[in-house]
């Protein structure tokens, strides 16, 4: 299979591309909102690399490189992408998520097609520094409009046939080492520099995804609640051009807060 063939002579893929960083993390979840998180592998990654315009010989060039794969068979595949900041990160152990490939002729002699790719194992993946609180950007925030807080109740129900509800509360209703009122989550939004893009990735691999908890400052109020956690295993990239980054990140807080930043007696529920 090989290395990804160079196209329009410069490099290996385009703009755009979607580059995903995958965690794999079993949690556990209690009624209290405390947690056990077992960490099952390091990451890997999934590339969605489409072309555009390309001319006959590049397009040729890629329909070789799936027919040396014979499709989804080989993980021998490799790739290495470079940011505007000169940084190169390389990808091994790569193989094709399709059998076949497409050749669209869009104009005369001009083709568009895509691969799909994802790394079948990582054994160069560090490990991670883990530090606890969620960073700051070069212009000293962690979030831009439009950002979406949700609040989250948990409750029991049980409808009867004549419309009666009856319902129990687990959240707020003063129950030991349960949450005193709603926990919160958040999903950020974030168009992201290269630079800032490092910092947030940095940071999702330190957590290794799900894994591990820190503290998080809610944008509006200010408030520092901790133990929170990525709400997702999967950092997805979308790589729209030159310092053009757009990535969503669903954080949650899964304990209660006591108010100070520092989370309840519960402790982080990590293991």
């Amino acid at each position: 299979m090989g290395a990804v063939p160079n196209v329009r002579g410069s490099g290996q893929a385009l703009y755009p591309v979607t580059r995903s960083r995958e965690y794999s993390t079993d949690v556990a979840q209690f009624v209290n909102g405390t947690e056990q998180r077992f960490k099952v592998r390091p990451a890997l990654t999934r590339l969605k690399l489409p072309y555009s315009a390309l001319v006959p010989t590049d397009a040729s060039s890629l329909d070789e490189f799936v027919d040396s794969a014979k499709g989804m068979f080989d993980t021998t595949g490799t790739i290495t992408l470079k940011d505007s900041l000169g940084n190169s990160t390389s990808y091994a152990n790569l193989t094709l998520d399709q059998d076949t490939i497409t050749l669209t002729e869009r104009d005369a002699t001009l083709y568009d097609t895509q691969l799909d790719l994802h790394q079948t194992q990582n054994r160069d993946s560090p490990a991670p520094t883990v530090t606890a609180t969620f960073p700051l950007f070069d212009v000293g925030l962690s979030a831009q409009r439009p950002h979406q807080q949700i609040r989250r109740f948990l409750s029991a129900v049980v409808d009867q046939p004549t419309g009666v509800r009856y319902a129990w509360a687990w959240y707020g209703e003063g129950l030991e080492d349960f949450p005193d009122g709603a926990l919160e989550a958040w999903q950020l939004t974030l168009l992201l520099s290269d630079v800032n893009l490092i910092t947030l990735e940095s940071f999702f691999a330190a957590m290794e995804g799900r894994m591990w908890p820190f503290t998080f400052t809610d944008p509006d109020s200010g408030t520092e609640y901790y133990p929170c956690r990525f709400g997702t295993d999967t950092l997805q990239i979308a790589h729209n051009g030159v310092n053009n980054n757009v990535v969503v990140v669903p954080i949650v807080q899964f304990q209660t807060n006591d108010g100070t930043g520092t989370g309840s007696s519960a402790g982080s529920g990590a293991s």
